[in-house]
């Protein structure tokens, strides 16, 4: 990348310099001869890479390139099995925590009590399905089995994948 940065640098410079020295120049026949060996010198300078590569038999600055590209398109698969993996963290977040608050309200609406928590434990797998619920109810509560029957009918889960604590 660096023969390419000094390549374009070159390239710009003779640019300006042709540029400056026609300006520079009277009118007259000269003018005409010093715009065709800027040209020249121009045409030179933009040819310059090629030239390398022939005398080199293919030269660094292909394989220069190439890995370039090759780098940067490795990061940008990287970059993004990151960013896909942190918004299913995300998503897989959001789910359980919404999951969660409406097992807990419809146990307090058919109990009458408010369980004390309620942990949801999500699958690996892209459905996002439930595998276990643990419910704290407080000690004494009533409606154990409403709050089972409750977090059963949200989750699809049977009574044995549901967990009920008293504390």
């Amino acid at each position: 990348m660096e023969e390419l940065r000094k390549w374009a640098f070159s390239v710009a410079v003779t640019v300006v310099f042709g540029t400056v020295a026609e300006i520079a120049m009277p009118e007259g026949d000269y003018k005409k001869y010093i715009h065709i060996v800027l040209g020249m010198i121009l045409l030179l300078n933009l040819t310059a890479p090629i030239t390398a590569l022939v005398s080199n038999g293919g030269g660094s600055l292909i394989e220069e390139y190439a890995a370039g590209i090759d780098s940067a398109v490795r990061g940008t698969e990287t970059d993004a099995a990151e960013i896909e993996s942190m918004q299913r963290d995300e998503i897989v977040g959001i789910y359980k925590n919404t999951l969660e608050d409406r097992i807990a309200d419809e146990i307090e609406k058919r109990c009458g009590t408010a369980p004390i928590s309620v942990e949801a434990e999500i699958g690996e797998g892209d459905d996002l399905s439930p595998e276990l619920v643990t419910v704290r109810m407080p000690n004494g509560a009533s409606g154990g089995a409403e709050a089972v029957e409750a977090a059963s009918e949200i989750t699809g889960l049977t009574a044995d994948k549901i967990i009920l604590e008293e504390t």
